[in-house]
């Protein structure tokens, strides 16, 4: 998963270690929810429905 990019000057420490933006937060939100979704869909009705589902 990739939240942005660091700018050329930036430090890569710096740019990994820095808050992250709001809307970076939503997208990291909303792939979380994703990931415990599949993980249900998996549980549930096995490894390939949730492949097609969430892949």
């Amino acid at each position: 998963m990739e939240c942005g990019n660091p700018e050329e000057q930036k430090d890569l420490k710096d740019f990994v270690l820095e808050k992250i933006s709001k809307e970076e937060r939503n997208i990291l939100d909303e792939a979380v929810n994703n990931a415990a979704n599949a993980v249900e869909e998996i549980i549930e009705s096995g490894i390939d429905a949730a492949m097609n589902k969430y892949n």
